[in-house]
């Protein structure tokens, strides 16, 4: 964007200018001309600086979101005008390849730029995520995005359901690179209520009192089991106010949202539901506030 509004300088520099550059021609100045020369050399480097100048980085992960349930997409009733803008004026993929269809490998392939199967995240047939009792997680060793960035002095934050540690704590994502965190360790059954219907991980209209989910801040539990109902709204809120302090500098936020896996407050208006979609509504407020920045 910012290169983008560079290209307009020169001809915004040229136009408030034609009338001088004319009388230059007519009477030329030594010292006009000197001005004008340093006018250009200004905006060139302006330029030059925009061009060179790292962008911020937000990346928004949707679990279960559909590929035509946004309106750039083709959706004929959900409204998703921020990021139908985004789509015109950036760029739009037809063709899209992941490297697994389940949590922890492609969370895995997100973050490292790698097939999960060279990082231990592969699974098998029979596993193919990280448990709560597993001791496993996301080799240290391994170069996530967050981590090349911070070499770039970027502040970095990771915001949503993590899903590549195992019980023990080593390898959340403060231990990856990110600054900051604030979210599930895992999916929502990997941590039950102790009394929870035979198959509720296959329900389709799941009752939020069936999990004891632990919400984190960086690597403490601040809440168990944390209200899922308000989550998404809480995962919204905490990424805004992360660039909000840090809009002046660097940043890069990794979002990994709720919405449309499990029901939120957002989707229990009927009417609201109806009209526009509790996902396309919550799509609405956090690209639209994204965008402002």
């Amino acid at each position: 964007m910012k290169s983008g509004g560079s290209a307009n300088f020169f001809p915004r520099l040229f136009a408030r200018n034609e009338g001088n550059l004319f009388v230059m021609k007519a009477n030329p100045s030594g010292k006009f001309l000197s001005f004008i020369l340093l006018s250009i050399t200004l905006a060139l480097n302006l330029c030059a600086h925009a061009a060179s100048k790292p962008p911020n980085i937000v990346i928004i992960l949707a679990d279960d979101l559909g590929y035509g349930d946004l309106g750039c997409y083709g959706h004929p009733t959900i409204r998703t005008p921020n990021l139908d803008r985004m789509a015109a004026e950036g760029m739009r993929f037809t063709d899209f390849y992941v490297a697994a269809c389940v949590c922890t490998p492609s969370r895995a392939a997100l973050l490292t730029g790698r097939l999960p199967i060279r990082s231990g995240m592969a699974g098998s047939e029979k596993r193919r995520v990280i448990f709560a009792k597993d001791t496993g997680g996301l080799p240290l060793e391994e170069i996530t995005i967050a981590r090349a960035l911070k070499t770039k002095d970027y502040a970095t934050a990771c915001i949503g359901k993590w899903h590549l540690d195992g019980g023990t704590g080593n390898s959340l994502p403060t231990r990856h690179g990110f600054d900051h965190y604030y979210g599930l360790r895992w999916s929502n059954d990997m941590e039950p209520a102790e009394q929870i219907p035979k198959g509720a991980s296959g329900s389709l209209n799941p009752d939020l009192k069936w999990f004891n989910c632990a919400l984190l801040r960086d690597e403490k539990i601040i809440e168990q089991p944390a209200d899922l109902s308000t989550l998404t709204k809480r995962y919204t809120a905490e990424a805004l106010q992360f660039i909000r302090e840090n809009r002046k500098k660097l940043f890069s936020c990794t979002s990994r949202t709720r919405i449309p896996t499990c029901r939120s407050s957002l989707r229990r208006n009927s009417r609201e539901r109806a009209r526009v979609g509790g996902l396309a509504t919550w799509w609405r407020k956090l690209t639209g506030a994204w965008a402002r920045f």
